[in-house]
C-alpha cells in the first residue's frame, strides 16, 4: 500500500489528495522529523485496525460458545 501511493502521488497535489494514513505517518515521522506525531498517528492506526478486527470477529461469531452435545 505504501509503495503504490508513493508511485502514484509523488507530486504535491492540493490538499494532500491521495495521501494515505501510512504516507502521512511516514511524512510526519521522517520527512518533517516529528517522531512524536508520527508515532501518535501509528498508535491511532493500530487502534483503528484493532477495533475493526474486533467488530469483524464479533460479527463472524468468533466469541460465541458452542452448545454442549
Amino acid at each position: 500500500m505504501f509503495t503504490e501511493s508513493v508511485a502514484l502521488w509523488q507530486q504535491q497535489y492540493p490538499g494532500g489528495t491521495g495521501r494515505t494514513i501510512v504516507g502521512y505517518l511516514y511524512m510526519m515521522g521522517f520527512k518533517k522529523n516529528d517522531i512524536g506525531l508520527g508515532s501518535a498517528v501509528g498508535i491511532v492506526l493500530l487502534v483503528m485496525v484493532c477495533v475493526v478486527n474486533l467488530i469483524q470477529l464479533v460479527l463472524m461469531g468468533f466469541f460465541r460458545k458452542e452448545a454442549d452435545s
